[in-house]
């Protein structure tokens, strides 16, 4: 349902933007989006696509084969053929019996009279047609059968790394969001500071017209004033250069206005009331489970070399309809019809499958000891983010207070400058303090969303 909510508000957010050329985004909606619209999610989702092809492909071995073939032959000379079927060197019959052996040779050379007189015979028709239909059938095919668990996975890794390329699209989009949040938070603190420093300005230039205070006054407030000019236009290149980075992760024209509604200290109570994770379970996680389906389709296909030394039988049928038949003759046709069983058996083929084997084994072992490492890796810096986190959200609520502070230091600070009991570098202290306060109480919410969705990525959180 949350889902459903959250298309229906994309919607009406993309119908604004045709309207008006603003796009008005939440952190949530930015995410939804970038899954959306990102072209490195339409390139997994490609993959996902081809790579069920290919299993499909496979799979289709199981089913039998059908193939049709036609063909016509012109003799333009035919095979001949020698019958010798006389004894002796003479060709005659010889019993030694001089009445059975005349009869004998009679009889012989009737028979080969009617074959050419015991010259060449011509074999076969001046055409022959012939229409062939061939079918087979696997029965017993190993190969096969580890090749269709191989394709099945390839598609989960390639659902894998699809979901990996969502998990960091996601980490990459929360982090530019909350990136421009702070850069423009950044840019409002500066611009407060502006507009606080021109006002004490203002108020040094009256009280030295009227000659309160001394010149040294009015020009610290005025260099204080031309100090924060360059610092502002460098917020304000901050503000365009994050916007522009989630502009990209977000596929956002050039033309479109981008505003981010949420705001960093909107965040706080959410922070404030999670709950840091103490023990990390990293079986989720993206990189670490293509490790073990990459694992597993080392192991199938050092199995499918071994199917290479097995035994296959397949059943096959063949159909013929001939026609053959001499020029200015009726053709006659024939229609052949044959089924039988294929076994081939390996017997020896230099010891090379043996060797691909062994060489797979090692391979195997190689990623094992490749995956212990990187589980290791995974844990240190899963505990990194965690620490981080707990060690940001002690210090959100001592910046928050620091604000509240250094706010009140201010109007101190002004209140003993306007009574002639404070000095305008106390007052410029004052000031300064301030803009840091607030600056370290935004860093410190940032920090804490970014490290957050980092440890989401790590875990493998959706």
């Amino acid at each position: 349902m949350k889902k459903l909510i959250l298309t229906l508000a994309l919607l009406v957010v993309c119908v604004s933007v045709r309207a008006t050329d603003v796009l008005k985004l939440s952190l949530e909606q930015a995410t939804e989006l970038a899954l959306n619209e990102n072209r490195t999610i339409k390139i997994a989702e490609k993959e996902i696509q081809r790579v069920d092809y290919a299993r499909k492909q496979v799979q289709g071995g199981l089913f039998p084969s059908l193939s049709g073939s036609a063909q016509y032959t012109r003799a333009i000379r035919k095979q001949e053929m020698l019958l010798n079927m006389g004894g002796g060197d003479g060709g005659e019959i010889n019993t030694g019996d001089p009445m059975i052996d005349a009869i004998a040779n009679a009889i012989m050379d009737a028979i080969m009279g009617g074959f050419g007189g015991g010259g060449p015979m011509e074999v076969g028709s001046d055409n022959t047609i012939t229409f062939g239909l061939t079918a087979s059938l696997p029965l017993i095919a190993p190969g096969l059968w580890k090749s269709i668990k191989l394709s099945k996975t390839d598609m989960d890794i390639a659902l894998e790394k699809s979901r990996s390329s969502k998990l960091a699209l996601t980490n990459e989009v929360k982090k530019a969001y909350i990136q421009a949040l702070l850069a423009q938070e950044s840019l409002s603190v500066l611009m407060q500071s502006m507009q606080l420093a021109e006002q004490n300005l203002e108020n040094i230039r009256n009280m030295y017209n009227q000659g309160l205070v001394a010149e040294f006054d009015l020009i610290r407030a005025e260099v204080q004033v031309r100090n924060m000019k360059p610092m502002l236009m460098m917020a304000a290149d901050g503000v365009a250069l994050s916007l522009m980075m989630v502009r990209v992760l977000l596929s956002v024209p050039e033309e479109v206005a981008l505003v981010l509604t949420d705001k960093l200290a909107s965040f706080e109570e959410a922070i404030l009331a999670d709950e840091v994770p103490v023990v990390t379970n990293l079986d989720r996680n993206s990189d670490l489970v293509q490790l073990d389906l990459n694992l597993q389709k080392m192991s199938q296909q050092q199995q499918l070399i071994r199917t290479q030394s097995m035994p296959t039988l397949a059943a096959f049928a063949n159909f013929q309809y001939m026609a053959m038949g001499d020029d200015g003759q009726k053709l006659h046709w024939s229609p052949p019809f044959m089924v039988g069983l294929s076994l081939n058996v390996p017997i020896f083929s230099g010891l090379s499958r043996v060797r691909q084997s062994q060489q797979m084994k090692i391979g195997i072992e190689q990623m094992e000891i490749q995956r212990d490492l990187f589980k290791d890796n995974l844990n240190v810096q899963a505990r990194n983010t965690i620490n981080q986190m707990t060690r940001t959200k002690e210090q959100i609520a001592s910046n928050k207070e620091s604000v509240r502070l250094a706010e009140r230091g201010v109007e101190i600070s002004q209140v003993r400058y306007k009574t002639g009991m404070g000095t305008i570098l106390e007052m410029n202290d004052s000031d300064l303090a301030l803009v840091q306060a607030r600056m370290n109480y935004y860093q410190s919410l940032s920090d804490y969303l970014i490290a957050k969705s980092a440890l989401q990525t790590l875990l493998g959180n959706e």
